[in-house]
């Protein structure tokens, strides 16, 4: 069977407070058209479908109205499972109504591990393909909270816990047949992966350093797609990451997207091809003094299409004058300045106002982070205090969205 893997849509995503609805827009054209021209059978989206827990109206748009489209294709099956970004009664709510157009949405772990168990039926109505379709795992999902454990301790209940979720799913499906191909999602860290700090990525477990050892995903499986890391990775012969399909932020400028195509046969190592996914926006990070990154703006200025540019200002000018000569250098062009920075202002981001910094530019964690940077605080306490506030934010978050 041929399967197209894909991960970290993060619909509803902002650069610098810049939406980028159009970008998905184009990106789920693109992979409309590359399901048919690929023939592609079963579709899996391994999570962060959204970049938050509460999508906006044209982030849903862009959804349903893709999954409307791809259900008119070939491709017979179309699987997603929820990851740490997203609400898991939000992706839950119209799953009755999906089924019937062979979608199959897991949000969050089931209590019954069967039911993380897909029977994907051909024309003929006979199993072609099994799927354990794992779920980012909640800590709650996989372990009790033990009393005085250390933070070792922790980690270590943690993957054991999501060890023995995906082997007994695994044994769930193995008892369905054990003849027919078997592809695993998951979404998380595992060793052997790498994520850029600046590419979003969000704590899944709080106050762990958890990455789950490969091994522990399952063992029998013919394909594991995972989804959470931003670039895509072979962990091992069939474990993958395809990583976000588009730059989460300007490091990313010239690192290529991919989804992967896959070829699945039972005992077989797959067949996997990446797709490069083109580029909807061009990115540009300039860093030099007044003299480079004008000589870099002008030559961009020639671009026909949109730029978005972060600027990293290392020259002898006064930020305030220098900021003044882009403005002007660039006004009325298709180059937009979506930053701007100096050694002494890392943080002073551009807003269409020309207010220097908002609260809704910072998310929750910056803010208590500065917060604590205010007060005269040993490193232990602010240790102990940045744990206590990021478990008590992660509680709220899954706990509203449920």
């Amino acid at each position: 069977m041929r399967i197209l893997h894909t991960s970290d849509w993060h619909l509803g995503h902002t650069l610098y407070d810049k939406k980028r609805n159009e970008e998905h827009q184009q990106f789920l054209s693109w992979l409309l058209e590359t399901i048919e021209q690929q023939s592609i059978e079963a579709l899996l989206v391994c999570g962060d479908i959204f970049d938050t827990t509460t999508p906006s109206i044209t982030s849903q748009s862009l959804y349903y109205t893709f999954l409307a489209e791809v259900a008119k294709t070939e491709c017979r099956h179309i699987i997603i499972t929820g990851g740490n970004h997203d609400a898991p009664s939000f992706l839950n709510a119209p799953q009755h109504l999906l089924n019937h157009l062979g979608i199959y949405v897991v949000g969050s772990a089931l209590a019954n591990l069967e039911d993380e168990v897909l029977k994907l039926k051909n024309e003929k109505d006979q199993t072609e393909l099994l799927v354990c379709a794992v779920p980012f795992l909640r800590d709650r999902d996989v372990r009790s909270v033990i009393e005085y454990e250390s933070s070792k301790e922790k980690d270590e209940n943690l993957i054991a816990g999501i060890k023995e979720h995906y082997v007994q799913v695994e044994q769930k499906a193995l008892e369905v047949s054990d003849e027919i191909p078997l592809i695993t999602t998951g979404h998380l860290f595992t060793v052997g992966g790498f994520g850029d700090k600046e590419e979003g990525l969000r704590d899944l477990y709080v106050g762990t350093t958890v990455y789950v050892p490969p091994l522990a995903l399952g063992q029998k499986s013919d394909y594991i797609a995972l989804g959470h890391l931003h670039t895509k990775q072979q962990i091992t012969d069939y474990i993958f990451y395809s990583g976000s399909p588009l730059p989460m932020s300007f490091t990313d400028q010239d690192k290529d997207k991919f989804v992967l195509v896959v070829d699945v046969q039972k005992n077989q190592k797959p067949k996997v091809k990446p797709i490069v996914v083109p580029r909807f926006q061009k990115l540009i990070k300039l860093t030099g003094d007044d003299e480079t990154i004008v000589k870099n703006l002008k030559e961009l200025l020639k671009e026909e299409n949109s730029v978005w540019v972060e600027i990293y200002y290392e020259g002898s000018l006064g930020s305030k004058s220098f900021k003044e000569q882009v403005d002007s250098l660039i006004e009325n062009s298709s180059v937009e300045l979506l930053k701007f920075s100096t050694p002494l202002a890392k943080e002073y981001t551009l807003t269409s106002d020309e207010k220097l910094e908002t609260l809704k530019e910072l998310d929750p964690e910056e803010v208590f982070k500065r917060r604590l940077e205010s007060e005269q605080l040993d490193e232990t306490t602010k240790d102990e205090l940045t744990l206590l506030y990021k478990t008590v934010l992660r509680a709220i978050e899954e706990e509203e969205h449920l």
